[in-house]
């Protein structure tokens, strides 16, 4: 018996050594398992968008069916939800502007919002035109009671010949048939063929009847016409090169009259062929006469003046840069500047070289330029005969590109002084409304451009810019019949009110119409940049982005770069997935204009559409600095795709914010719509599909018992755990425990705060749970980081079940004030197994340490634990904003 007793001793002390061999077999086999340092497997981390706690409406009383941390509920990464394409912003559109110089000017006083366009209504006739002679259509402003007028008026007796009888002081007035009236004071032998007239009527009395002068005739006398006026002093004149000066004179008084003598003109054009004729190699009768015919319309005669001069050899710097002029007009200029580049061999200081250099520049769109060479212009020397009109048109030229480049102090300072010389000048107060609708100032252009009309009723020019002015105060019925009457008052350069009526018609919503105009005026000009663009961005709205691609390249190849026009290309080529294509138009577009906040919203765009977030990121953030709040709606959606659901939310809250009270703003309604999508996404998607969204936390929302605190809810923004501990168990404490895969656990972040009211600490767990004898489940490993009562951050770490390796220390320096939130975080360090550290507010805090019982997770899960917590009888006030686990795939 005692013999098997010693036998039975033997055979448990063997298989009791037998087994601590095994263990120790087994921890060895087991750390050879543990990969090396880089050797980890870690494929893909995917970071899910920050989520919201959020829990049902209305918390269910009653008892609690389970233990709070049972059973685990698992915190999935979210699916990216597929957004709907980001709504392109609206283009800014070159408005029509006054002033012909400036009508190529790419200024951005004359850009203005699309949106700001389709508000304006037109009557029934949609703008029907009507007469500049019925007193309806006249602009505020005009005196059709011209009393001055009817006051200078001569009497009517003056208007007719007549004849003093001998012996009677009275006179016969009618009308002188005889031929060549004007030298019958010469022919005294010849009769005086008379017809008698009443002067109240004009009528005739009588018969014609033929007086002798030497019998009947005591005086006679021609009517006070302007017409017998001309040709009595033109018989004075003489002939040959002795007159030359004096007709000269003559036909500069006529051309001054011909904007009130319809004759006029004719009798300059006689009088100054006749200068010529005397002196053909004078380049002052050659200008003249080429500018008489200009004023005629006579462009082939005009031509042949310059060429009959050309190859006569009268090489003159004046003549050659009016000739240049002409050419510019003609739309040839190459040739322009090629007679100017001679004109200015001949002579560096004549005026009219720069003068007409100013106007080709202003042609080219070079608005600096143009300012240099019209400010020469006007402080030189012009030559005769047109010295002071050629000064006075140079000095429009340099107001009109003062505008143009932004210096409307200038602009306005040039307009007085021209207006102090003559207050009346049209041109000069035409000049002075641009200033005003430069600033504006429509009511104040509105009286400068009525003033200029009263001077120039039928100025196609004066009519287009009162109806823009029309146009910007809303009567685009008025602006209408005055763009109308332009294009008939000038129906060879009617390409400018076709455009502007095109315009309006466009911001009266009737797109078709514009079209149609546009398409006139193209006839008119087929090549014009600023036609081709409007017509292309009109097609492309029309939703013909193939066909409006077209039509703006052409405008790009006649009229090169410009801003707008390279931003419509490249809405066009969005229109048609051609993604690279549009961000080489908007980079190019940013490289003319580097601070425009729309082409930098525009180039995310396309980035984003690339699938290059990062840069979309870059140049969206840009264009939210400078003032494009929209561009907060593209830059969300980058962000969501990067995996910053929060962040994504903020901007897509700060659209929302920017477009307040106008709900209906695209951008605002598309921001709204995502934004709920991504709150709706991520409560649905936040807790496992087991207990469903109507049953959403049921573990943690409802009422504790025994004085434990409770688990409420900030209507969905956040949890809230407040209460007065009294003596919880330890499955009591108030908080979230999920568990995860240790061989793909990666990081855990917290955010939360400790509420002003309370004596909360709050903290953030993450256990190795294994069996240890007959004492059951503990924590074999244990990280902890918790902010305590005091505001303090505290970090604790615990291995191989008793092994203290951190305390739970203060952090030095580390105070977080009672209400702020705090953002509390674990993350394993891969570089060594079971190396793990610590971060506050994303940055890396206390020492990295390395647990034993955390070398080889592979096989284990891990619990992680959020608590709000305080001391037995206090108060708990802790509200849990975010919890983000860090997975691999």
């Amino acid at each position: 018996m005692h013999e098997h007793r010693e036998q039975l001793v033997f055979g448990v002390v063997l298989a009791v050594l037998g087994l601590l061999i095994w263990f120790k077999f087994d921890d060895a086999y087991v750390r050879m398992r543990v990969p090396g340092a880089g050797r980890f497997d870690q494929r893909v981390i995917e970071v899910p968008p920050e989520v919201l706690l959020a829990g049902p409406e209305h918390a269910v009383v009653g008892k609690r069916a389970h233990s709070l941390f049972e059973p685990p509920r698992e915190l999935l990464p979210l699916d990216p939800l597929d957004l709907p394409e980001i709504p392109v912003p609206p283009l800014p559109v070159m408005r029509p502007t006054v002033a012909v110089a400036m009508a190529g000017s790419s200024a951005r006083a004359y850009r203005i919002p699309a949106e700001s366009l389709g508000a304006l209504t037109l009557g029934a006739s949609g703008g029907s035109v009507s007469s500049l002679d019925d007193e309806a259509s006249l602009p505020d402003g005009f005196d059709t009671d011209n009393q001055e007028a009817e006051a200078d008026e001569p009497d009517n007796s003056m208007r007719y010949d007549w004849v003093e009888r001998i012996g009677s002081s009275s006179r016969v007035f009618g009308r002188i048939l005889n031929d060549d009236p004007y030298g019958l004071s010469a022919r005294l032998s010849e009769p005086i063929r008379f017809q008698q007239i009443t002067t109240r009527t004009g009528r005739p009395l009588g018969m014609a009847f033929d007086l002798d002068r030497s019998v009947d005739v005591e005086r006679f006398g021609l009517a006070q016409t302007f017409e017998n006026q001309y040709h009595l002093e033109s018989r004075s004149l003489g002939q040959g090169a002795g007159a030359v000066a004096d007709r000269s004179d003559l036909a500069l008084k006529m051309l001054a009259a011909a904007d009130t003598e319809e004759l006029a003109l004719g009798f300059a054009e006689a009088e100054a062929r006749l200068a010529h004729a005397a002196s053909r190699l004078d380049p002052f009768t050659i200008r003249l006469l080429a500018a008489t015919l200009h004023a005629a319309r006579d462009l082939e005669g005009e031509l042949l003046v310059y060429r009959d001069a050309l190859d006569a050899g009268s090489m003159d710097a004046p003549l050659l840069a009016d000739y240049a002029g002409l050419v510019l007009d003609l739309g040839l200029n190459a040739r322009a500047t090629e007679l100017l580049d001679t004109a200015e061999g001949l002579s560096r200081v004549a005026a009219e070289v720069f003068y007409q250099r100013a106007r080709l520049a202003t042609l080219q769109g070079d608005h600096a330029a143009a300012v240099i060479a019209a400010g020469k212009a006007a402080g030189g020397h012009f030559s005769d005969p047109f010295r002071d009109r050629q000064g006075r048109q140079a000095s429009l030229v340099l107001g009109r590109s003062l505008i143009a480049v932004g210096r409307l102090d200038d602009a306005d300072r040039e307009a007085r002084r021209l207006l102090l010389t003559d207050p009346r000048d049209a041109d000069a107060l035409q000049l002075q409304g641009s200033v005003h609708a430069a600033r504006s100032g429509w009511l104040d252009a509105a009286d400068a451009f009525t003033a200029a009309l009263l001077e120039k009723p039928a100025d196609a020019g004066l009519l287009a810019d009162m109806a823009v002015v029309n146009w910007r105060l809303g009567d685009g019925d008025e602006a209408l019949r005055l763009l109308d009457q332009a294009a008939d008052v000038d129906p060879l350069r009617a390409f400018g009110p076709l455009m502007a009526m095109g315009f309006v018609h466009e911001d009266a919503g009737d797109g078709q119409a514009a079209r149609d105009l546009y398409d006139d005026a193209l006839r008119l000009q087929p090549a014009d940049p600023a036609g081709l663009y409007r017509l292309g961005r009109i097609e492309r709205l029309d939703g013909d982005p193939e066909g409006a691609h077209r039509t703006l390249r052409q405008a790009l190849r006649l009229g090169g770069p410009d801003v707008l026009l390279l931003s419509e290309l490249g809405l066009c080529s969005l229109a048609t997935a051609n993604v690279i294509h549009a961000a080489d138009y908007f980079a190019e577009a940013l490289r003319l204009e580097p601070d425009n906040g729309l082409v930098l919203w525009l180039l995310g765009i396309a980035h984003l559409r690339q699938g290059d977030l990062l840069t979309a990121v870059e140049r969206l953030e840009a264009a939210t600095l400078v003032g494009s709040a929209g561009a907060h709606s593209a830059l969300a959606v980058a962000h969501y795709r990067l995996g910053a659901s929060q962040t994504a939310l903020d901007h897509f809250d700060e659209v929302v914010r920017a477009f307040a009270g106008n709900d209906a703003h695209p951008m605002a309604s598309y921001s709204r719509e995502q934004a709920d999508a991504i709150r709706d996404n991520l409560a649905k998607r936040q807790w496992i599909d087991t207990f469903g969204r109507s049953s959403l936390q049921r573990g943690w929302v409802e009422r504790q018992w025994d004085g434990s605190p409770s688990l409420s809810h900030g209507l969905g923004k956040a949890l809230g755990i407040s209460g007065r501990m009294e003596s919880p168990r330890d499955d009591e404490r108030p908080g979230l425990s999920r568990t995860v895969v240790g061989s793909s656990f990666h990081s855990a972040e917290l955010t939360a705060a400790a509420l002003p009211g309370g004596d909360s600490r709050l903290g953030l767990v993450l256990t190795l749970k294994q069996v240890k004898g007959v004492m059951g489940q503990l924590p074999k490993g244990r990280l902890e980081i918790w902010l305590d009562e005091a505001g303090a951050i505290r970090i604790a770490a615990l291995d191989n079940f008793e092994t203290i390796v951190l305390p739970g220390d203060a952090l030095p320096g580390l105070i977080v004030p009672q209400g702020a939130t705090v953002r509390l975080g674990i993350e394993r360090i891969d570089e060594t197994p079971g190396a793990y550290g610590f971060s506050v507010d994303g940055r890396r805090v206390g020492p990295v340490v390395t647990l034993k019982a955390l070398r080889d997770v592979s096989r284990n899960t891990l619990h992680l634990d959020v608590f709000g917590e305080a001391a037995p009888g206090r108060v708990c006030n802790v509200e849990v904003s975010r919890v983000r686990i860090v997975q691999s795939i």
